[in-house]
């Protein structure tokens, strides 16, 4: 699989069409099954966080998240993780998607881990949606997805439903083959004296 940088227009190859929606695997170099390891550690006792960024809709962002988190419980494939718009249900909420509507292309995954304490200025264009969602710890990028389609006209279309769930199963694969040069982490896992992941390179990935 080609891999490229972390921005819009340096996203992997696959692409995957589904009607008129589009959904693009964002390259964080985190290897899949690890992208699975981070979601199940995040939601393992409580839901993983979802807030919303630049939400066109008219019930605001905390709704908007609201409704793709329901959306995104069952999505994922072989995935029990449930998701949340309430940081009080969410044990670890530095573990989030953080879900950035209509971006700039110049907007890379690390800006969409920021994004949900300093927003980005949309770039909308006219009966069609952008959304680059990131699993995020802090402001580590650790997977995620840009899914283009036509513009939902509110939270009950099925179109936003479509790009949610897109966006939600491609983030977290299954069945894509890792690149040569995609990272593992958490692969081992210790029981004793305590249980607990061993250290990684990503600095601050679990506080």
């Amino acid at each position: 699989m080609i891999r490229k940088a972390l921005k819009i227009t340096g996203f992997g190859a696959l692409v995957l069409l589904a009607g008129c929606v589009t959904v693009n695997e964002t390259y964080t170099g985190v290897a899949n099954e690890s992208k699975r390891d981070y979601l199940n550690y995040a939601g393992g006792e409580t839901p993983v966080l979802v807030r919303a960024v630049n939400s066109p809709f008219s019930e605001g962002e905390v709704e908007t998240a609201a409704v793709a988190a329901r959306f995104a419980k069952d999505a994922i494939t072989r995935s029990t993780v449930e998701f949340t718009e309430l940081d009080s249900a969410a044990a670890q909420p530095h573990f989030r998607v953080v879900m950035v509507f209509d971006p700039a292309v110049n907007v890379s995954a690390y800006d969409v881990c920021k994004a949900d304490g300093a927003p980005p200025k949309p770039d909308r264009a006219p009966g069609a949606m952008r959304i680059h969602s990131v699993f995020c710890s802090n402001e580590e990028p650790l997977a995620g997805t840009l899914v283009e389609g036509p513009a939902p006209k509110s939270l009950n279309d099925r179109n936003y439903e479509k790009m949610v769930r897109m966006a939600f199963e491609n983030m977290f694969p299954t069945n894509d083959p890792e690149g040569p040069n995609e990272r593992r982490f958490l692969t081992s896992l210790r029981v004793a004296p305590t249980f607990g992941f061993r250290l990684n390179p990503l600095e601050g990935i679990f506080n």
